[in-house]
């Protein structure tokens, strides 16, 4: 029996997930909750040079940061850290080398070796507006000279959920897109697993009544689908 999915996640993401999990065998469904918008964000050469770390804190921080990415490749090189497996395959498809941890979230990056010891140090965070600041807070508290370069934002979609009864499965990509999902559909939470990339998020699913939680290691296609394989390969 092939299990019906709803990714939720914004474009292209959503396109990618809904190919691995295809192949796995899943009949995917993308109702993308969220859409990612450029935000234009120009950092000069010069400013980036008095950094001694760069944090890239997702795809689409990687996507929209064409002209410090363009600027990096230059550098002899740079220190650069990823979120996550996925965000720094595609750092090394615009051509530079990052660190990542295996778990893609703020908790699992500060626990690096090369993040732990940073007073004094002046770091970079590549991201989107409205984002966590607990990466930001943590190394300021290390002692760290933090600033942000938010080159997107995400944004409501308009959409509408159709055609969920058959649904056995949904998969969160982020908080945002949690409450935005939680907005917009009604009987749904409470009857089929809700798949969340982190505890965090978790947390707030749980706070807003959702009944059927399952954590998966992060946001990444491979991360969903070791859980939905876990959660229907006895069914």
């Amino acid at each position: 029996m092939k299990r019906k999915v709803l990714i939720t996640r914004s474009q292209p993401g959503a396109d990618v997930m809904a190919a691995v999990l295809k192949e796995a065998g899943y009949l995917p469904r993308i109702s993308s909750v969220l859409q990612i918008k450029a935000i234009s964000a120009f950092v000069s050469r010069r400013e980036l040079k008095k950094y001694s770390a760069f944090i890239f804190v997702s795809g689409p921080a990687v996507r929209f940061a064409a002209g410090i990415i363009s600027s990096l490749k230059k550098f002899s090189k740079p220190v650069i850290y990823a979120i996550g497996p996925e965000t720094k395959r595609q750092l090394a498809r615009a051509g530079l080398r990052s660190i990542h941890p295996e778990r893609a979230d703020s908790e699992n990056l500060l626990a690096l070796a090369g993040l732990k010891d940073v007073n004094g140090k002046r770091i970079l965070i590549v991201c989107g507006r409205g984002g966590r600041e607990t990466l930001q807070q943590q190394l300021q508290d290390r002692g760290a000279g933090v600033s942000r370069a938010e080159v997107y934002q995400r944004l409501p979609a308009q959409v509408t959920l159709q055609n969920t009864d058959e649904i056995d499965a949904v998969i969160i990509s982020s908080g945002e897109g949690l409450r935005v999902f939680l907005e917009l559909a009604t009987d749904l939470p409470g009857r089929v697993p809700i798949l969340l990339p982190s505890m965090r998020v978790a947390e707030q699913a749980g706070a807003a009544g959702v009944k059927d939680i399952i954590v998966c290691e992060g946001a990444s296609s491979e991360a969903v689908l070791n859980k939905l394989d876990a959660l229907y390969s006895s069914a």
